[in-house]
């Protein structure tokens, strides 16, 4: 079967966010990503990141935040410093948003003066079973097709010091649908399911959640055999996989 050029590019960015809702929803708490503050006398130039559009919702139930980055739309303000470069992650480029999605900038060529663009996906409102994440990234797929960025556009990027900034990748018009995306998902998972994860990635077995994982770098796997001799009072019986 043969599907319309636009509707092949929807499906190819969608794909793994839909291999990202396998994850069950039995935890609140995850992991943020986002801007980077200016790192201190004595610290590396990149330090961790502060909070962005990727943690738990306000109710506290479990979300998903998800990241389409990719190296294939670049911006360039040549006179910015690496300081006003750094700042500018996670913010928003040329006023583009939607329900629960956001247009940003990354900084992964790791240059100053130079940002590459990403799109999250708001996990502080998507809630995990609700089908609001696949509407969102249906949103992201649209845009980037009615964007249509390539060289020599100028963007603002929000609260930049180094405005405007211009494309300078792609080089051509209409290269949107070729563009390859990475996706990144941050969102809750029980204890049972990092142990299944585990035992898979030790016998390497695959799984579309598990990267490449190589077991000679030090895991191991926590059976039941640990607890023979009752570690604190724990004994074998009373060990599952959670």
């Amino acid at each position: 079967m043969h599907l319309p050029l636009r509707c092949s590019q929807q499906i190819a960015l969608l794909l793994p966010l839909f291999l990202s809702l396998l994850l069950h929803p039995c935890a609140a708490a995850v992991v943020r990503r986002g801007h980077y503050r200016i790192s201190q006398p004595g610290e590396d130039d990149d330090v961790d990141p502060a909070p962005t559009l990727d943690g738990p919702t306000a109710d506290g139930s479990p979300g998903i935040g998800v990241e389409f980055e990719t190296s294939g739309v670049i911006f360039e303000s040549k006179d910015c410093t690496r300081s006003n470069t750094v700042v500018s992650k996670g913010k928003m480029v040329g006023g583009r948003q939607g329900d629960n999605w956001m247009l940003t900038v990354d900084t992964t060529p790791s240059k100053e003066g130079r940002l590459s663009a990403e799109y999250i996906l708001d996990g502080t409102q998507i809630k995990l079973d609700t089908g609001k994440a696949a509407e969102a990234a249906a949103g992201v797929a649209n845009d980037i097709w009615d964007w249509n960025p390539f060289k020599g556009i100028h963007v603002d990027v929000e609260d930049s010091t180094c405005n405007p900034w211009t494309i300078i990748k792609p080089s051509v018009d209409g290269f949107s649908p070729y563009l390859e995306w990475g996706m990144q998902a941050t969102a809750p998972l029980p204890l049972e399911a990092i142990h299944h994860l585990f035992r898979k990635a030790i016998a390497k077995e695959a799984s579309p959640l598990l990267p490449s994982i190589s077991s000679g770098t030090g895991m191991k796997l926590v059976t039941k055999e640990f607890f023979q001799a009752n570690p604190n009072g724990i004994s074998p019986d009373s060990v599952g996989d959670d």
